[in-house]
């Protein structure tokens, strides 16, 4: 009787042993580079894959060339075309952006910067490697340095704002259809012509300052992530192989597209 007291006891107690050891060796043996990618923030927004936070996250958390500056007030800010641009808005579901150039929507902005100053930016150059435009959207044309008195009346109609040098000067934005473009071209003095877009959902066509301070969306053009979240993991990039390739990050380690379902006990 006492012997059988004894082996049930013992038995259930290295059963015991045996569980709470395995229960230990899995909380210490997560995936580090599972934890180096938790999602973060910037400002309001969540920063996860594609884009990493230089500086607070590792790069390869994230995808090459999407690595983020999070600025003093908390804008996301990203490198394209050797021009910093602010990320207004980052939308996972759709992978897409809204970005404006950071010289016309100032992460440092305050509320004492003139109205209608619209300093001049430049023409976004695309590879198609990172980004593309997004459909929904139609060409918009920005002339600088245009003095209104000297073009016909109608043309009111086209200002977007000032000349961020002399108020007295206006930048006009103007669609490329029909002749107006091209007149206002050659009349403006010294005017510079700069290509931007704007979103078709603009009531009736109107185009002002705050249309073109809204900025641009642009989608991202880099292996879907959805599958690897779904089963449990955080996406990154392998940068250390001779060609580069997408991971999924696992707890239990590092896996090619999506996490292993868990083993039943």
């Amino acid at each position: 009787m006492i012997q059988n007291y004894f082996f049930s006891s013992s038995f259930f107690f290295f059963v015991f042993l045996y569980s709470l050891t395995r229960f230990i060796t899995q909380c210490s043996s997560v995936n580090p580079n599972f934890e180096a990618c938790s999602h973060t923030t910037c400002g309001n927004q969540t920063i996860k894959y594609p884009f990493y936070i230089e500086g607070r996250q590792r790069s390869f958390c994230g995808y090459p060339g999407f690595g983020l500056i999070c600025s003093d007030n908390g804008f996301p800010m990203l490198n394209i075309s050797n021009y910093k641009y602010v990320i207004h808005e980052i939308s996972y579901p759709t992978q897409s952006i809204r970005v404006s150039e950071a010289v016309i929507s100032p992460p440092n902005a305050t509320s004492s910067s003139s109205s209608c100053a619209i300093p001049r930016i430049y023409n976004i150059t695309l590879d198609g490697t990172r980004f593309s435009f997004a459909s929904n959207q139609s060409d918009l044309f920005l002339l600088f340095g245009c003095n209104l008195g000297l073009l016909p009346r109608n043309f009111r109609k086209y200002s977007v704002g000032c000349s961020a040098e002399n108020e007295t000067i206006s930048v006009l934005g103007m669609p490329e259809d029909g002749g107006d473009l091209r007149y206002a071209s050659e009349k403006c003095n010294g005017s510079l012509v700069v290509q931007t877009r704007i979103g078709n959902e603009t009531k009736g066509g109107e185009i002002n300052g705050d249309v073109v301070r809204r900025g641009i969306v642009l989608n991202w053009v880099v292996a879907i992530c959805s599958l690897c979240e779904e089963t449990g993991g955080k996406c990154g990039f392998d940068t250390n192989q001779t060609a580069y390739s997408f991971k999924c990050y696992c707890p239990d380690r590092d896996h090619a597209l999506r996490c292993d379902p868990p083993v039943p006990d």
